[in-house]
């Protein structure tokens, strides 16, 4: 059992967190250099008349302590009171983030979900197997692709797959000829494929490296060697003492990506122009749009504490030596 004490320590500790980000959520946005109003203005290509005016419709006039006192109001209110975005008026920032994070959730959350199973078994197999053409192998190609980053992988699925072979769509997260439950259904699931694909080859990697090392180090350990000279068999090994042991550090990175799954991956959104949260923030950091901004890095920031806490928690019952 996690003792109280335990529990308060984390809780605490997440508040903490959590009052930090509220504020660095208010002013990060406001170091940009130029105000929303002025872009608006800029890109509709209006007078700075308009500039002026949109900047008190917004309150952006308003003292900086007046407009952080708003900002908690609304925060700490229920229903949260997120504010309305400004480059996408009058449509307030929770409906905007609610309509984006459904795409996120399937895409990110599929994505972690396959590379950690996939990552975790291969790593098991590579252990198991260790200095075979097959453990070197897929060593050197884990680190291979490790190095690469998530867009540039998925800036060749798009070309390789979308624009060379004409095989998946290259952009947006379903077709707008959709007819019907099962066409919408179909044209989701096949937009979401490169995407998907490479959030799988970007993260796997981590798993497998993360699960072959821990099980060849597990594997080293005195209990491991008493029960094979008690005669075990190597499978009832792996099984019930190896990769349980060596799941951990695995748990605590699923625990942490599975945290970021509402931020999306913001490259990958930005090269598929999937509509998820990543792409949101794209266009709120583009457009200066203070509110959508603090909205979507709030809603991440949520997601990744309570992730966090929650991983705590479990670790603590998983592991008793993690407990004070």
């Amino acid at each position: 059992m996690v003792n109280a004490r335990y529990l308060v320590s984390r809780a605490i500790g997440s508040l903490v967190t959590f009052f930090v980000v509220l504020v660095l959520n208010f002013v990060l946005p406001r170091l940009l250099p130029e105000s929303p109003a002025q872009i608006l203005a800029s890109n509709a290509r209006l007078p700075q008349v308009v500039a002026a005016q949109l900047t008190i419709k917004f309150g952006l006039d308003q003292p900086v302590y007046v407009q952080f006192e708003k900002y908690l109001l609304g925060v700490f209110s229920w229903p949260p009171n997120l504010g309305v975005s400004y480059s996408f008026y009058p449509s307030s920032v929770l409906s905007i983030i609610l309509q984006r994070l459904p795409w996120t959730l399937f895409l990110v959350g599929s994505a972690v979900f396959v590379s950690w199973i996939l990552g975790t078994l291969l790593g098991i197999a590579a252990s198991m197997r260790s200095r075979s053409l097959f453990d070197n192998s897929s060593l050197v190609g884990a680190i291979v692709i490790y190095t690469f980053p998530a867009f540039w992988i998925g800036l060749f699925l798009l070309w390789f797959f979308g624009i060379e072979f004409r095989i998946f769509p290259v952009f947006g997260a379903f077709s707008t000829s959709s007819t019907g439950v099962l066409s919408f259904l179909s044209s989701a699931g096949l937009h979401a494929v490169l995407p998907i694909l490479a959030l799988v080859l970007a993260n796997f990697s981590g798993y497998f490296l993360l699960m072959r090392n821990n099980m060849i180090n597990v594997m080293r350990e005195d209990f491991v060697i008493l029960e094979r000279a008690k005669g075990v068999s190597d499978f009832r090994i792996v099984l019930n003492h190896i990769a349980r042991n060596a799941m951990l550090p695995v748990f605590s990175l699923l625990s942490m990506n599975l945290g970021l799954v509402v931020s999306g991956a913001i490259g990958i959104e930005i090269v598929f122009s999937y509509p998820g949260v990543g792409y949101l923030i794209y266009q709120a950091v583009t457009s200066h749009d203070y509110p959508l901004i603090q909205g979507t890095f709030l809603v991440i920031s949520v997601a990744v504490i309570l992730m966090n806490f929650v991983a705590d928690v479990l670790y603590g019952y998983i592991d008793p030596r993690a407990k004070p």
